[in-house]
């Protein structure tokens, strides 16, 4: 096993360029945009823990994780979902008449 994490630490340092990601402070998320997610993992972590459970190692992050969640971006999502609702917020608001300060004008 000790061969095998060096090998992906290896192939992590060499493709860098193609997997880091810009850090967003006012949304608190990586962009993933224009980067591959790489994902890693052995033939034993796979046994011991079965495809479902967390084998999967992104490039990039310190612990692994199920391949659907070390391929999303669940801060990004979070974000995205937060401003959607503050859009529909308001825009309800607007639709009902009432004023998005609260106050009668």
């Amino acid at each position: 096993m000790p061969a095998a994490k060096s090998q992906k630490v290896w192939v992590a340092d060499l493709t860098r360029h193609r997997w880091q990601e810009p850090w967003h402070p006012k949304g608190g998320h990586h962009s993933y945009d224009r980067c591959i997610p790489i994902v890693a993992t052995t033939p034993e972590e796979l046994r011991e823990r079965g495809h479902g459970g967390p084998v999967s190692w992104r490039f990039g992050r310190d612990h692994r994780q199920p391949l659907l969640d070390a391929i999303g971006n669940a801060r990004r999502d979070a974000c995205v979902a937060r401003r959607r609702q503050a859009a529909g917020t308001s825009s309800d608001a607007v639709r009902s008449g009432k004023p998005r300060s609260g106050r009668d004008t």
